[in-house]
């Protein structure tokens, strides 16, 4: 992984920092496990309304962008309780999470990988990668 010189350089960094840290990164391919877990992590983190409140207006399109908050983490760690991911850490990111500070970050943990997501709760803001196991098994620091 080469960072590019642009505004989100330091996400950049914090990102290959974190992925030296990991075991090996998964092979997605012919991984039908992984490939459903990343498509519903990313929902949870990016509209977890449309898990828990199907007919809600986040979920239909009316998704006011805004800066995530703790009532976002509650919501989308609702979300993924509600699809079976009761070991997902989810948090509003700090410094040394491989996310832009202040984003909502999930990290899930399926077998020996880790599916990872982040969003900013603005349109278009969600991002989402597999990756290795951190030492001590987890999928972000403690």
């Amino acid at each position: 992984m080469t960072c590019v010189e642009t505004e989100a350089q330091p996400t950049c960094e914090h990102r290959q920092r974190d992925l030296a840290e990991r075991g090996p990164a998964p092979n997605p391919e012919n991984n039908s496990e992984l490939d459903i877990a990343a498509g519903q992590i990313l929902r949870a983190v990016s509209q977890p309304a449309c898990i828990t409140v199907p007919e809600s207006a986040e979920c239909i399109g009316v998704n006011m962008p805004h800066t995530p908050t703790e009532q976002d983490v509650r919501e989308s760690r609702d979300a993924l309780t509600k699809l079976g991911y009761t070991e997902a850490v989810i948090r509003l990111a700090r410094p040394d999470d491989p996310a832009a500070e202040g984003t909502l970050i999930a990290g899930v943990r399926i077998g020996e990988a880790c599916v990872l997501s982040s969003s900013t709760r603005q349109f278009g803001g969600s991002t989402l990668w597999l990756a290795g196991l951190l030492p001590g098994g987890h999928c972000l620091k403690p």
